[in-house]
């Protein structure tokens, strides 16, 4: 796989996301797709599989008013790709002993992505501490 493909699919991943194009986004990952959440050293598995997958990202319009995704920084070798990116979550609701309506939180994260076949195959989260 060469780097240029590699930084499309993400590039298309990162808009699908921001544009809330899930279709497009399930068309880009492996049927066996895994996403992971990686904080303090814990890892959990978010989602295995497409239909897993594919739940999470819909449950994403119920809870949020708008979700923006911003890659910082790529680096991109064989078959896999870690990127700095930038999330910015404006609320919907009053979220319990949480932020109100229209607030805004920003944060800045790593994901690792692992290809196979010219489809995203793993996803890793990382969390700053």
């Amino acid at each position: 796989m060469y780097i240029n493909q590699i930084k499309s699919i993400i590039e298309d991943y990162i808009g699908s996301l921001n544009s809330s194009d899930i279709s497009k986004i399930i068309s880009l990952v492996h049927r066996d797709i895994g996403i992971y959440s990686m904080k303090n050293g814990d890892i959990v598995k978010l989602a295995l599989g497409k239909e897993e997958f594919k739940s999470i990202l819909e449950s994403f319009n119920l809870e949020y008013q708008f979700i923006y995704w911003k890659i910082l920084n790529n680096n991109i070798k064989k078959e896999a790709a870690e990127i700095t990116i930038k999330q910015k979550i404006f609320f919907m609701e009053d979220i319990p002993n949480g932020p109100e309506a229209w607030d805004m939180e920003e944060q800045t994260s790593k994901m690792v992505f692992k290809f196979e076949k010219l489809k995203i195959k793993n996803i890793f989260i990382i969390h700053s501490k």
